[in-house]
């Protein structure tokens, strides 16, 4: 049986082979405290746990993972450094991850990235990118 740690691994290797050059940490972290080669940078920002009861005694067990992912933002146009766009890019890059691999690598019986959201400041040094997986396993 899955648990909490296994999903998150798997979260964290889907963005790993997604995105180029991530460095991916299973512990929370702020973006300020690390240094500039960490840069992309995913942490896990959240997870839950819930449980679903279902016919004949069964039930779903479900793990929601928030995770965020922070690059350098852009200064000016073409600098190769993060913007929104290149931001939605690598989230949806995650989503295709997992869509390809529904079971996280047999942690679970389905997975989805049920959000993914570019966020950005035009001040910031960074900008950031937030998505939730859902996993679920009938137990």
């Amino acid at each position: 049986m899955s648990d909490i740690s296994d999903i998150v691994d798997a979260i964290l290797t889907e963005v790993e082979a997604a995105v180029s050059g991530v460095t991916a940490l299973t512990t929370v972290v702020h973006p300020d405290d690390r240094p500039d080669e960490d840069f992309p940078l995913a942490t896990v920002l959240q997870t839950e746990y819930d449980v679903e009861p279902l016919d004949y005694l069964q039930e779903n067990r479900v793990w929601t993972v928030s995770v965020v992912l922070w690059e350098e933002a852009s200064k000016q146009s073409g600098d190769g450094l993060g913007t929104r766009e290149t931001m939605q890019t690598k989230l949806e890059a995650i989503r295709d991850k997992i869509v390809a691999d529904p079971t996280l690598g047999g942690t679970c019986d389905r997975a989805m990235c049920v959000t993914a959201i570019p966020e950005s400041n035009p001040d910031a040094s960074r900008i950031a990118g937030v998505f939730v997986v859902r996993a679920e396993r009938v137990a």
